[in-house]
C-alpha cells in the first residue's frame, strides 16, 4: 500500500505542480509541439506512477501470490500502461490535426469527423497492440479486417464515393454555408 500510495502521490505532484511549471515555460517558446505534448500528458503521470507503485508493491509481496496470479497482475498492469500510451498518442494526433487546421488559417467545418476518425484509428492500433501483448495473435484479426473492409468497400462503393466527395468539398471550401446550388432539374 505504501508503494502504490507513494506512486500515486508522486504522480499527483508531477501532474499538479511540475506540469503547470512546464506549461508556463513551453508557452514562452515559439515551438508549439512542446505545448501539445505537455497538454497531452495531463493526468497520465498519475496513472504511470500509480502503475509503478503497484508493480513495486506486487514485487515486495510476490511470495504471497501464485505464479498464475502474478501473471494476471503483470498482464493487467501492462494493458493499463499500453492503454494510457494509446490515450497519449490519440491526444497528440488530434492536437496536431487541430494545430494544422489553425496553421493553415482555415477552420475546417467537418473537423470533428476527422478528429473522431483519427482517434478511432489510434485506438484500434492501441487495441491491436494490447492483444499482441496479451499473446493473442493479431494476424488473423488483421486478415479478417482486411477482407471485411474490402467487402464493405465494394458493397458501399457509391456511398463511400459520395462521402469522400463531400469531405473533399468541405475541406477545399468550394461551397460555403449560404451558397446557393442550382441542380439540373431546376
Amino acid at each position: 500500500a505504501v508503494f502504490f500510495g507513494g506512486g500515486l502521490l508522486l504522480g499527483v505532484f508531477i501532474d499538479h505542480v511540475v506540469l503547470p511549471i512546464l506549461k508556463k515555460l513551453a508557452a514562452k517558446t515559439t515551438w508549439k509541439f512542446d505545448d501539445i505534448i505537455i497538454n497531452s500528458l495531463r493526468g497520465l503521470f498519475i496513472v504511470w506512477f500509480g502503475l509503478l507503485g503497484a508493480r513495486l508493491a506486487v514485487e515486495s509481496v510476490c511470495e504471497k501470490f501464485s505464479l498464475r496470479t502474478l501473471g494476471y497482475i503483470d498482464a493487467t498492469l501492462k494493458v493499463i500502461f499500453i492503454v494510457s500510451l494509446t490515450i497519449l498518442a490519440a491526444r497528440i494526433a488530434v492536437a496536431l490535426l487541430q494545430r494544422q487546421g489553425q496553421k493553415s488559417g482555415k477552420v475546417i467545418p467537418g473537423a470533428s469527423i476527422l478528429t473522431n476518425v483519427t482517434r478511432l484509428v489510434v485506438f484500434i492500433l492501441g487495441m491491436l497492440i494490447v492483444l499482441d501483448a496479451l499473446g493473442i495473435p493479431i494476424t488473423p484479426i488483421l486478415t479478417a479486417l482486411g477482407v471485411g473492409g474490402l467487402a464493405v468497400a465494394l458493397a458501399l462503393q457509391d456511398t463511400l464515393s459520395n462521402l469522400f466527395a463531400g469531405i473533399h468539398i468541405v475541406v477545399s471550401k468550394q461551397i460555403k454555408p449560404g451558397d446557393y446550388v442550382k441542380l439540373d432539374t431546376g
